[in-house]
């Protein structure tokens, strides 16, 4: 009698181990989903100015999906790396391209705007739209996109940025749909656009 006490004591131990284990497990998970108020976050509205002055609104492009990118034009070699990336994607979609507006959002206002702005963006594409607006309002949109970047000064007297460095998708309805790391190259953000759109026109 004893020994069967004994083995269920044990067994009682090992079932209560298990569950502590999955609850912590659980938890663990948990606290790494992003919470609905921070999924409706990323990719809230916009309003910006392009390199003319004029107010440009994200319902702007209501109807298209959007490949939005966040950097500076005196970036050395992430900022250009990652929009060519984001251009050849297009080309590689082809025709359904159209239905794609890339968008280059500058966390550099001061320095990025009106022909300097619009010149850097027209040597990769001229689909490719630059925006910016005052150093506020970029700094609210970056951090709706969960975008963040740091000044850093150099002894000449210039700057330059420590940032995030992701592509994000908003889909025709103006919602964030996806996100492409700084690993991503265009073969998989061409194959990633193909499908959503293809899903999207097959709804």
């Amino acid at each position: 009698m004893k020994s069967a006490d004994m083995t269920m004591t044990v067994a009682h131990a090992r079932i209560l181990k298990i569950l502590v284990l999955l609850a912590a497990f659980l938890l663990a998970v948990s606290s790494r989903l992003p919470n609905a108020s921070a999924q409706e976050a990323v990719g809230a509205p916009f309003t910006l100015t392009d390199s003319t002055g004029k107010i440009v609104r994200s319902t702007d492009f209501k109807g298209k999906w959007m490949l939005i990118y966040f950097g500076y034009s005196h970036c050395a070699d992430l900022c250009p790396t990652e929009l060519e990336e984001m251009i050849d994607a297009l080309r590689q979609i082809g025709p359904e391209a159209k239905r794609v507006q890339p968008i280059f959002i500058t966390i550099d206002p001061e320095r990025d705007k009106g022909q300097y702005l619009s010149d850097y963006v027209a040597q990769f594409d001229d689909r490719l739209i630059g925006l910016g607006g005052t150093p506020q309002q970029v700094a609210i949109v970056a951090a709706n996109y969960g975008i963040r970047f740091n000044k850093i000064l150099q002894s000449d007297g210039n700057y330059s940025f420590k940032h995030t460095s992701n592509i994000f998708v908003v889909n025709p309805d103006g919602h964030y749909q996806a996100t492409f790391s700084h690993m991503s190259d265009a073969y998989m953000i061409a194959s990633k656009m193909l499908e959503l759109i293809s899903k999207q026109r097959g709804s």
